[in-house]
């Protein structure tokens, strides 16, 4: 499931989301990676129905299926997978870390093309799970454990960086926003992460550098121009800042506290 995570930028604001936090690991929009492999066995028909029924929302109907699965086929790890996932969008976060960790310990003991792929996907959704129970030392945990795995996927470090931005660990936070970044360049979202935490350290002009690659990538995402125009403000500039704030009004971005601070100090 994706959350969105907030920071309260400045006293004048609302808490302003700053982009996608998390990555949540399956086959829906959310970005979730299932495994797309077709069974034989007498499970097939279950296990694809209960995939249709997660990507449609039916979340209460695919863990039913789920369960099923798993009752004849008590090793079948996509199943745990899958249902945590199905956990997870019901807000079963407790139940979700069960079955990414009985997935986990399965995918240690398979010998499968996939076992890899399966067990750094289930550490970052099981890390993901920590992060919405707020035990996020426990979070960061799992994500380095999918970089151990797997250096090369920048979703561990764009999630561990979250954690420890939560964690007031600014500095590294923006270590492995960065690394997310070097992995995946046109990582905006890294990029927004990264400037918020570099404006937590008062390094606000390499802040408005992060926001401005950040617009470079996608100019009409809302929250690059909300927070560029907040660091502008930290700087005195004034005119820079009420530019970015009437973009990011233009593009959608509602807020009374913002629209307020718009009319007493952009005219």
């Amino acid at each position: 499931m994706k959350k969105l995570i907030t920071t309260c930028l400045l006293s004048v604001f609302t808490c302003i989301p700053i982009g996608k936090p998390m990555v949540l690991i399956t086959s829906t929009s959310l970005l979730l990676f299932p495994s797309s492999r077709v069974y034989a066995d007498i499970h097939k028909s279950i296990y694809n129905k209960a995939n249709m029924k997660l990507n449609l929302g039916n979340y209460s109907g695919a863990i039913s299926d789920y369960t099923r699965i798993i009752l004849i086929k008590p090793n079948f790890v996509e199943a745990y997978y899958q249902r945590a996932i199905a956990k997870s969008n019901l807000g079963n976060y407790a139940g979700a870390i069960k079955d990414y960790t009985k997935a986990i310990e399965i995918s240690a003991n398979a010998i499968l093309w996939s076992s890899e792929t399966l067990s750094v996907n289930s550490y970052i959704n099981r890390g993901i799970q920590k992060y919405n129970l707020k035990e996020y030392s426990g979070a960061i945990e799992d994500y380095t454990k999918a970089i151990e795995i797997n250096p090369n996927d920048g979703d561990g470090f764009y999630n561990r960086g979250n954690s420890k931005k939560i964690l007031k660990d600014y500095s590294g936070a923006i270590k492995d926003y960065t690394k997310a970044i070097e992995i995946n360049p046109n990582d905006i979202d890294a990029f927004i992460n990264r400037g918020v935490a570099k404006r937590k350290l008062e390094d606000y002009s390499e802040a408005i550098k992060d926001y401005t690659k950040a617009i470079e990538i996608n100019p009409k995402n809302v929250f690059a121009h909300v927070n560029r125009s907040i660091a502008k403000s930290y700087i005195n500039d004034l005119e820079g800042s009420c530019t970015d704030a009437f973009v990011a009004k233009f593009l959608g971005y509602e807020s009374d506290t913002f629209n307020t601070w718009i009319y007493d100090n952009c005219g």
